[in-house]
């Protein structure tokens, strides 16, 4: 059994090492670098590989859950089992890279980067439930560091284009 389980993630593995090339979907918005949709896996399937790699490079279909609502500097993908944190930018401060429209919560996006399983300080994942909206005494209930998978993207695609606002500038 354990033998099969590693070979499904190898084989997983070779299939998600990218996207290589660029591509439009029609209907599609997209944002930071060209990606292409030929090899997306499940966001169960990419946090599967995580966590046996560590760290993989992956092109994502999933829902969007939600978009940060201040400067659409991240976005959470859900799909019921599985939460990933994606991030548009390098740094903590949103200073560089791209960002997303922030009503895009719901549409599904196919999104290219690394992911990793990491550790957030309790000081930034405050944050994040504040940018959500949360309430006071949710984000309260954050104490110490929060187990966490996050994406850093470089190209993300997302559904109904056209009903999108444009990301805040």
């Amino acid at each position: 059994m354990r033998i099969l389980r590693n070979v499904t993630l190898a084989a997983l593995a070779l299939t998600v090492v990218g996207c290589q090339q660029g591509q439009k979907l029609p209907g599609y918005a997209s944002f930071g670098a060209p990606i292409s949709t030929a090899k997306a896996v499940s966001l169960a399937d990419a946090v599967a590989v995580v966590d046996a790699d560590g760290e993989a490079t992956v092109c994502v279909k999933a829902q969007i859950e939600t978009v940060c609502k201040k400067r659409g500097c991240w976005m959470m993908l859900a799909d019921g089992t599985n939460h990933v944190r994606v991030r548009f930018t390098a740094s903590e401060k949103c200073t560089d890279g791209f960002l997303m429209p922030r009503n895009a919560d719901g549409h599904t996006a196919y999104v290219e980067g690394t992911v990793e399983r990491t550790s957030m300080p309790e000081e930034l994942a405050r944050h994040y439930a504040e940018d959500q909206g949360k309430p006071k005494a949710e984000i309260e209930k954050i104490v110490g560091p929060q187990p966490a998978v996050v994406m850093i993207a470089t190209g993300v695609m997302i559904s109904d284009g056209d009903k999108l606002d444009p990301p805040v500038q």
